[in-house]
């Protein structure tokens, strides 16, 4: 069985791929957060992206995501 290179992917698009070419696949999906304050989560786009993966069991593949914040500036910051 081929397993393929899921680095840098979103996460909805890693579960899509496996799901479509490797359905026997359970996919584990274990999130790591890093420190961002609260009140920039609010002003940020997260995206989930994969950091890692490897075979656990037979039927059985681990995907480790992280958070990728991009700050998204108020239309406000362009008007000053």
């Amino acid at each position: 069985m081929e397993i393929p290179n899921l680095l840098g992917l979103a996460l909805h698009e890693a579960l899509d791929l496996l799901e479509k070419h490797n359905p026997e696949l359970r996919a584990v999906v274990v999130r790591y957060h890093s420190p961002v304050s609260s009140e920039q989560k609010d002003e940020m786009a997260c995206v989930e992206r994969i950091i890692r993966q490897r075979i656990c069991n037979f039927d059985e593949i681990e995907l480790v995501v992280s958070s990728f914040y991009d700050f998204q500036p108020s239309l406000e910051f362009f008007h000053e």
